[in-house]
């Protein structure tokens, strides 16, 4: 099953996610749209997650936990450079937690978000500098939902966190 079909910024990349073993368990190969010659770089083990960085020199994805398949790990992917040597960006450790990536609509995020039954929480990072820490945009509190997006220069925000029917906001 395909899990993901990812152009990177430049178009000369495109990573895709598999799962060859119908567990959810995703393998990501990149393509060279170029050439069209497949990159040795393959990841096993993920959510089938993938979001590119601003200068298209490598991608996000998320790992799954080996026991549980949970995914738990944001990783930060160099082209060419061994999995072995991928940035671990961020980890959660509350197992009630599904851990999730995406891009934001204005493509100058990445958002990691954390959902659980009753809560959420969504850490940011610049796309532009994908070597850097996230920063957390609001923490988890239960009962508060919410959803992020980022576009022309603001932030929007759906939250139940005046009623039970979710309100839009937008910050800076």
């Amino acid at each position: 099953q395909l899990g993901a079909l990812e152009t990177s910024p430049s178009n000369h990349w495109m990573a895709c996610s598999e799962d060859f073993v119908s567990r959810r368990q995703y393998r990501i190969s990149v393509r060279n749209l170029q050439t069209g010659r497949w990159h040795a770089d393959e990841i096993e083990n993920t959510s089938g997650d993938i979001v590119w960085s601003a200068d298209s020199s490598g991608f996000f994805y998320v790992r799954l936990d080996e026991e549980t398949l949970l995914p738990y790990q944001v990783y930060y992917h160099v082209l060419g450079n061994d999995v072995s040597q991928d940035k671990l960006v961020y980890q959660e450790a509350d197992n009630t937690y599904y851990l999730h990536i995406s891009h934001s609509r204005s493509d100058e995020y990445l958002l990691i978000g954390l959902d659980s039954t009753m809560s959420t929480e969504v850490h940011l990072l610049s796309l532009k500098t994908p070597q850097a820490n996230p920063q957390l945009f609001l923490a988890r509190r239960r009962g508060h939902e919410y959803y992020l997006d980022h576009f022309q220069q603001h932030f929007y925000i759906r939250s139940n966190r005046d009623g039970r029917n979710f309100a839009l906001y937008q910050a800076d």
